[in-house]
């Protein structure tokens, strides 16, 4: 087995063209986002041209209702000759990769009155003939290529066939939870539904944790901010980075909150969106994924999820991640006084109980 980090979509990009020219028989490509800007067409120019003679897409519904990151549907986003633009642009690339033969299959319908949207398939894949795979948080926008953020590159034909089944669950409308356990990688397939028992697992890694506890995500709610707290309480050094240019301010503010009730380092990462989804417990166990740290993840959403064990692998995490992210980011300022922090709470608590209700209109427990 080959194990590789990739750090930013321009890493990401390079090793990807170099692979998808190469492939031979299969070339299979999942995105929540895929937009028709210049990293979208870019990456939709590498599947057209690919060799391989079976080409698919996935791409999850929320393309068809956020562009940009931003809701197609709101007043300003209706009057917005560019959020226009954008859209015709997209159903241009994805018509030009059918039209080179390549099919492209939308999952995840919101339903009536988005009822549906909470669970998304917020997977990320590049499979290519059953020999390597990609995983990871890099969608295929412009700004998701400018956030910083990671891939893993497995070649492995047991982790990378295990891959490509589980998109061809997914291709025929099959929602799979699955999980593949090899020396030094676990790679995790959740389904939306049953996600809890594999963050269960996360979570105790956590709560054994001994010395030290890095986390890299832009969303962390609870049960994973709560698991973190009670770390950091028993004397464990509890680092957790996010955005200080947050998409999702109101999740920034109630992790600030609770930072502040306990010696947790909360830290901010300067210029740009940060959108790793990253953990590394006692410098033994590394989680990564297309998931997230909280309760969108934990509930609702199909994910992949790997823990790598491999030492080099989490040397090479340190190294790349850890030491220079913890070295340009600054602490989180306190809070402001004067905010109610149990009314934040209550408006994350609020959301999660739509994780909840959307996890339910599919079919969840």
């Amino acid at each position: 087995m080959s194990l590789r980090l990739l750090v930013d979509a321009p890493e990401f990009l390079e090793a990807v063209a170099r692979d998808v020219r190469g492939a031979e028989r299969t070339a299979y490509v999942q995105a929540m986002t895929f937009e028709g800007d210049a990293a979208g067409l870019a990456v939709a120019g590498l599947i057209r041209e690919c060799p391989a003679p079976d080409r698919r897409v996935l791409i999850d519904a929320y393309t068809r209702h956020v562009l940009s990151d931003r809701l197609r549907w709101l007043p300003a986003s209706l009057v917005s000759p560019g959020m226009w633009r954008e859209a015709r642009a997209t159903r241009r690339m994805i018509a030009g990769l059918r039209g080179d033969g390549v099919p492209v299959r939308f999952v995840n319908p919101a339903g009536t009155l988005f009822r549906r949207f909470p669970a998304r398939n917020h997977k990320k894949l590049v499979a290519l003939d059953g020999r390597v795979a990609y995983l990871g948080g890099i969608n295929f926008s412009d700004h998701n290529f400018a956030w910083h953020d990671l891939m893993l590159r497995i070649e492995d034909p047991l982790a990378a066939g295990f891959l490509e089944q589980d998109f061809l669950a997914t291709w025929q409308a099959t929602d799979r939870a699955r999980s593949l356990r090899l020396p030094g990688l676990a790679i995790h397939a959740l389904d939306g539904r049953s996600n809890e028992t594999v963050f269960d697992e996360i979570l105790d890694l956590v709560a054994q944790a001994r010395e030290q506890v890095f986390l890299e995500c832009p969303y962390v709610t609870d049960p994973f901010s709560r698991e973190l707290q009670r770390a950091a309480r028993r004397g464990v050094r509890v680092s957790v980075v996010i955005p200080e240019r947050h998409n999702f301010p109101l999740l920034r503010r109630a992790l600030a909150h609770a930072a502040a009730r306990c010696p947790l380092e909360l830290r901010l990462f300067p210029g740009r969106m940060t959108h790793m989804k990253a953990l590394l417990v006692d410098r033994r166990y590394l989680v990564l994924g297309s998931a997230n740290f909280d309760v969108w993840s934990d509930r609702s959403q199909q994910e992949y999820v790997s823990v790598v064990t491999e030492p080099g692998m989490v040397a090479d995490f340190e190294r790349r991640v850890v030491e220079p992210d913890l070295a340009c980011s600054r602490p989180c300022p306190r809070p402001d006084a004067a905010e109610d922090a149990r009314g934040v709470e209550a408006r994350v608590a609020g959301l999660a109980l739509l994780a909840s209700l959307g996890a339910r209109a599919r079919g969840g427990p």
